[in-house]
């Protein structure tokens, strides 16, 4: 009776312990699917210096669709690494934008950087 007492403590313990292990796996999966959520890839199609918009067009599952996106007031250009802006953006490009809590482009990356000697 003891030894079936102990057996089913060591259960439950090992349920206790493997269950909160992938529900730690599964915050962390969440946490890194809300980290993509915060940032968009594609291929520039349009900027508009005078209103601050970029426009991408990105993949969704097997079709494609354009999102236009404005920047942040605070929000930075880079190209190759180096600080840019809007207008410096080429139509046909691949772009990274992260994006803020209010969906404004925080900072926008395109073309390769240059590789140091």
């Amino acid at each position: 009776m003891v030894k079936k007492s102990l057996a089913t403590v060591f259960v439950m313990f090992l349920t206790l312990v493997l269950g909160s292990g992938s529900a730690l796996g599964a915050d962390e999966k969440k946490e890194k699917k809300n980290k993509d959520a915060n940032s968009v890839s594609g291929v520039v199609k349009a900027v508009d210096s005078t209103k601050k918009t970029v426009t991408l067009e990105v993949k969704v599952k097997k079709n494609t669709e354009e999102k236009v996106l404005t920047l942040a007031g605070d929000g930075s250009v880079k190209i190759a690494g180096k600080d840019a802006t809007l207008a410096d953006l080429k139509v046909g490009e691949k772009a990274v934008a992260k994006l803020n809590d209010k969906g404004e482009i925080a900072s926008i990356t395109s073309g390769k950087k240059e590789k140091t000697k």
